[in-house]
């Protein structure tokens, strides 16, 4: 009875923290430096991660200045990204989103340059670092039990896969598994980590 009691209150606490937060959403228009973030990286593959927001700027995929922010983030954390990479564009956005149509649209034009990956996330609008430990190690322990939807935790291990293990690309088109560089960009649309997990890999 006492477990059952305290799982509804933690429930009812983080339920009210979500929709505190509904009201600070953030969201921008265009690709922003400060949210582009060097998450991991091996440069013995070549392979790198980067967080960030969306790279869409006024209906188009910002492919200039997305390449020209990963080089320079990784120059800042004295990693050397290269002039070519293949990207993978791994996108949190839903299909009802009008950024995502936009992605969909131009690696349909230029595969060459490289894909999108498509991973709805739906989340929630909380920074998990702003709420209390208690709470975020209730919901780490039984994350598997609640989240059936996003499935963070094996779209993590995938990522770091990618990034770490040379034949883990093969789900990827023939044009990654051939590129000397990869740059995965992962984004949501206001390049705010509420996932925890996206941010700490």
């Amino acid at each position: 009875m006492k477990n059952s009691f305290t799982a509804s209150v933690v429930m009812t606490i983080f339920m009210v923290v979500v929709l505190m937060s509904l009201l600070a959403l953030d969201v921008v228009e265009g690709i922003m430096e400060s949210r582009v973030r060097l998450i991991d990286s091996n440069s013995q593959l070549n392979r790198f991660l980067f967080r960030g927001n969306t790279p869409i700027e006024h209906g188009n995929f910002a492919i200039g200045k997305l390449r020209d922010l990963v080089r320079e983030v990784g120059k800042n954390n004295n990693v050397q990204v290269p002039d070519e990479f293949y990207l993978i564009d791994v996108s949190f956005l839903n299909m009802f989103e009008e950024d995502l149509k936009d992605e969909t649209e131009y690696f349909k034009a230029n595969p060459h340059i490289g894909e999108l990956v498509h991973w709805t996330i739906i989340g929630n609008p909380i920074n998990g670092t702003d709420l209390p430990e208690w709470l975020r190690k209730d919901l780490a322990i039984y994350e598997k039990k609640w989240d059936r939807e996003d499935k963070l935790i094996d779209r993590v291990d995938q990522l770091y896969n990618w990034i770490h293990t040379q034949d883990s690309i093969h789900n990827l088109n023939q044009d990654a598994q051939s590129a000397k560089a990869l740059v995965f960009y992962i984004h949501c649309e206001a390049g705010m980590d509420r996932y925890v997990e996206f941010h700490i890999i």
